[in-house]
């Protein structure tokens, strides 16, 4: 697990952000590891170099730190913030000249963002660097963060261009000016933000920022981290997703690349779940309509059965009902795959045994060879079971607990056609089956669809 960065809102989704995702990094990049000459001695190579570059911002940055915690003024603390700042980017290959705050970006004649650093590539912006008060841990006390701090022109006068003159730093609340920034046209607003807060650093991409998705860098977590797992390595990930040359060298950026082969991962899960719920949608109302017959008791009400059948209102709510009976099983799906998020209790035995999606999908190639197999309830009153339970929340003798969501999703009553219908074992278990596998493919084995590769953006699409 990689600690000093943080997928905040699914940046990346879970499974692609995983244990080796630095590995996939440097294959990107073209980082080597040690290796020795024909004499055996140790060779230079790319994470050796790229360590070299970083650590010495690890005494830099306790330097820094200590004389922040010290200083009274906000006017000064932005300085030495500005001026620890212009230390980690000469170590990304940042600041060799580049003139400093010369395109900030005009909303109008009064009001601007301010930029430290515009980069374009193809004739477009492309990279910006921007600056925010640092955030420091300091006993108890956090600096406000970057959905609330604000820029204040007397604090930066030390940083910003006496020739702004009267120009307001608007919008001030730092959310709100990126925000502002990613809705320019498309030849005014950049690709990418990093935006530097002294012990934190933020990658911004700006379609991820409508998700409130970045990848937020912890430099005091990098350090320790790099330290305590002797994994030195680290220090040349952050470099290779910082980097300068990382953004601009090649005409498909490292982060760009990263992000196609991420999308790709979870296409090929969306693409099989695409189907599937088509599949799922059919059978639950073709379910729902068997029951309704098979359960009536006269033949009135089948020929009202019939009836109800033949208006396209029926047909359109029925399948609206369906619909979220599908949502239902991908929430849990995806709910259970991501212990992180703890929706549910999944490492709750009870949860486990008898009402989980897992313990279903368990049973998902049992064969059903009798006909009170494949015939009986038992997936269906477990499912509306733990709807309820989801809805309603439950708290039994033996300690099994469940909270309920804030959500209508789970809400029985919602359903008006759905009401009271039982579907049958070999139904739901072929509707979880497909929503749990892999197509068929030649020459490949089905395997399990990995909810945790999907993003929950992702997922709603």
């Amino acid at each position: 697990m990689i600690r000093f960065i943080e997928n905040i809102g699914d940046y990346y989704s879970q499974h692609f952000f995983a244990d080796d995702f630095h590995k996939k990094v440097f294959d990107k990049v073209g980082f080597t590891t040690q290796k020795k000459d024909d004499d055996g001695n140790k060779t230079d190579n790319h994470l050796t170099v790229k360590n070299a570059l970083i650590s010495p911002l690890r005494e830099k940055y306790y330097r820094f730190k200590n004389d922040l915690l010290s200083i009274q003024r906000e006017k000064d603390k932005v300085k030495r913030t500005h001026e620890f700042h212009t230390e980690v980017l000469k170590g990304l290959g940042y600041s060799n000249g580049t003139p400093e705050y010369n395109h900030p970006v005009f909303l109008n004649d009064t009001e601007v963002i301010p930029v430290r650093y515009n980069y374009t590539k193809g004739g477009k912006p492309y990279l910006f660097i921007m600056e925010m008060k640092a955030i420091v841990h300091e006993g108890d006390k956090e600096y406000e963060g970057i959905y609330d701090q604000v820029w204040l022109k007397d604090d930066w006068q030390a940083v910003f261009p006496e020739s702004w003159g009267d120009i307001a730093l608007k919008p001030d609340v730092i959310k709100d000016a990126l925000s502002e920034l990613f809705l320019l046209p498309e030849d005014e607003r950049p690709t990418y933000v990093i935006l530097m807060a002294g012990a934190k650093i933020f990658l911004i991409h700006y379609e991820k920022w409508k998700y409130d998705s970045f990848l937020l860098f912890d430099l005091e977590e990098l350090f320790t981290e790099s330290l305590i797992s002797s994994n030195h390595d680290y220090l040349a990930l952050f470099y290779a997703l910082l980097a300068k040359s990382s953004f601009l060298d090649n005409s498909d950026s490292l982060l760009q690349s990263l992000d196609d082969d991420a999308h790709k991962a979870a296409y090929g899960v969306t693409q099989n779940l695409k189907k599937a719920v088509i599949y799922a949608v059919e059978s639950l109302a073709n379910e729902a309509i068997w029951h309704k017959k098979d359960k009536a008791k006269s033949l009135d009400e089948k020929d009202t059965i019939e009836k109800l059948m033949a208006e396209e209102k029926f047909a359109r709510e029925l399948k609206d009902e369906c619909l979220t009976m599908v949502y239902r099983l991908l929430f849990l799906f995806y709910a259970e795959a991501r212990e992180d998020l703890e929706i549910l209790p999944v490492k709750d035995s009870v949860y486990q045994k008898g009402y989980s999606l897992e313990m279903l999908r368990d049973l998902e190639m049992v064969p059903l060879t009798t006909d009170s197999s494949r015939n009986g309830e038992f997936f269906s009153k477990s499912l509306w079971k733990l709807f309820d339970y989801l809805h309603n929340g439950v708290k039994t003798n033996n300690g099994f607990a469940m909270k309920p969501l804030d959500s209508p999703l789970f809400d029985n009553q919602e359903l008006k056609h759905l009401s009271g219908v039982q579907f049958r074992n070999m139904i739901l278990q072929q509707i979880i089956k497909r929503l749990s596998l892999s197509d068929h493919s030649k020459g490949k084995r089905r395997g399990r669809i990995s909810y945790a590769n999907l993003g929950i953006n992702q997922l709603g699409s």
